[in-house]
């Protein structure tokens, strides 16, 4: 269980000194690296310049307070989980921290087991975000990121029109699967944009898009469907 932090770094505020360093201790065997800070405008450099995975924020603190320092903190990233404690519960902060999208906000004295659950849901979140932003490497030099919806080849960008993309959306994140034309039929019905497209419309999206990036290896497993072979990155 606790493995799953170690690639992780963490960002740690509390301005009790003897807290701070007994947390510090603790976190210390969780984490890759930990940062730690006694105030909000420390808290908020270390931020800066470190950009932790995870951070841990005192709701009370000198300079600039824990709801404060998220508000910054989620102007310029939506990402990174924030956990906030706090010695007493204040209806007006706790309504606020709702607008946050705080992972947890925990009372003091902190309860270890809540503390790891709510490490658990920040990780869960880490590793949900890191599994979006993977991108599949496919053939000579052909990588499709996911997050974007981005084809690249030999790093330089694919343009590809509105179906073509919705096409190499679907047929990527089957990867290896043999996927039937009605099934992906039913995907360009059941998108946002629904299009009633033929199955003699999709033989000709197919064939473009196969003659546009030649690095793309589309199979036709003839009398199934059609399938994509690659790999994710790293693999």
């Amino acid at each position: 269980m606790f493995d799953r932090f170690r690639k992780y770094t963490l960002l740690y505020v509390e301005d009790h000194e003897s807290t701070r360093e007994n947390y510090t201790l603790f976190f210390n065997s969780l984490f890759h690296t930990v940062y730690t800070a006694s105030d909000g405008r420390e808290a908020l450099e270390l931020y800066t310049r470190y950009r932790p995975d995870i951070a841990i924020l005192d709701i009370m603190m000198p300079l600039i307070d824990g709801l404060e320092l998220s508000k910054i903190i989620r102007k310029d990233d939506d990402r990174v989980p924030l956990i906030i404690l706090t010695a007493y519960l204040d209806t007006d902060k706790l309504l606020l921290a709702t607008e946050l999208d705080l992972t947890k906000y925990l009372t003091k004295p902190v309860d270890y087991k809540k503390l790891l659950e709510s490490l658990d849901l920040a990780a869960d979140r880490l590793e949900r975000d890191e599994k979006r932003d993977a991108k599949m490497i496919l053939y000579d030099g052909c990588v499709w990121d996911i997050k974007y919806e981005k084809l690249f080849q030999e790093s330089q960008e694919i343009v590809l029109t509105k179906n073509e993309k919705r096409l190499c959306s679907y047929l990527i994140s089957r990867i290896g699967q043999t996927c039937s034309v009605e099934d992906i039929l039913d995907d360009f019905w059941h998108a946002e944009d629904p299009l009633d497209m033929s199955e003699n419309a999709l033989r000709g999206l197919l064939k473009r898009l196969k003659k546009k990036v030649s690095c793309l290896c589309v199979e036709n497993i003839y009398g199934i469907g059609y399938r994509i072979n690659g790999q994710k990155e790293g693999e």
